[in-house]
């Protein structure tokens, strides 16, 4: 008797369980507090303007990815601006490579190379000295994006 109030409870608990699995596997993810969207931050008036977002006015980001502070750093100076800037969102990253290397180019950005294992990397530059390489790495959940970027004050368009 005991035992079958046990393997009751224990089956009752495997059903909530699973169903709190199920039903949290539809809802959207939103990101967390510390991953902030700059959409409206330094917009740059273009046909774009709703699906690019642009923490430097040169280099245009995908709004579905969202800005991760706590993972970003970056530093201006009166003759240098630059530093990593980490993003993250629910976009696939052969999207995302085809977004950079459609877009950069229109701001004046020159692919130097690319390289594809487990993330793609691609990396541009500028005549004026400017610098920026791209990590997109894909996980089941999100995809997370670096950008480091290096650049002289001046410098952008």
């Amino acid at each position: 008797m005991q035992f079958e109030k046990f393997v009751g409870y224990w089956a009752i608990m495997l059903i909530m369980l699973c169903s709190i699995f199920a039903f949290s596997g539809c809802a959207r993810y939103e990101g967390t507090p510390s991953e902030a969207n700059i959409s409206d931050e330094n917009p740059i008036s273009n046909p774009q303007a709703q699906t690019t977002q642009y923490q430097f006015p040169d280099l245009p980001v995908p709004v579905e990815l969202n800005l991760v502070l706590d993972e970003s750093t970056l530093i201006r100076t009166p003759n240098y601006q630059g530093g990593i800037i980490t993003y993250k969102g629910r976009v696939t990253s052969s999207s995302l490579e085809q977004f950079f290397l459609e877009n950069l180019p229109k701001h004046g950005w020159n692919l130097q190379g690319s390289l594809t294992g487990k993330g793609i990397f691609l990396a541009f530059s500028k005549d004026i000295g400017a610098q920026c390489l791209i990590k997109i790495k894909e996980s089941p959940f999100t995809t997370k994006v670096e950008i480091w970027l290096s650049e002289p004050l001046g410098a952008t368009e």
